[in-house]
């Protein structure tokens, strides 16, 4: 399922959340962002100052800051994923 982030493209969860691939709105493929270390893309949610934003989950033993899922941001120019904050 193709969901629209905040930054206007379309974001899909590829093989079991290995990767994310994106989307121009007409459907045309932009990148594929794959998932850090030991993390996977599991899922959308909306984050108050960016909007919808993809959520990553780290293996137990490789939490980030004490934390396992985190919102991430996209940015398309870079090809790159800023951790946002802590999800839940």
């Amino acid at each position: 399922m193709r969901v629209r982030l905040n930054n206007g493209y379309d974001a899909e969860i590829i093989a079991d959340g290995g990767r994310l691939d994106l989307f121009l709105p007409d459907g045309h493929y932009v990148f594929t962002a794959k998932s850090p270390e030991f993390s996977t893309f599991f899922a959308f949610a909306d984050y108050a100052t960016k909007g919808v934003c993809p959520l990553i989950s780290f293996a137990p033993e490789h939490k980030q800051n004490g934390w396992m899922d985190w919102f991430c941001e996209i940015n398309v120019r870079s090809q790159s994923i800023t951790l946002l904050n802590p999800w839940r």
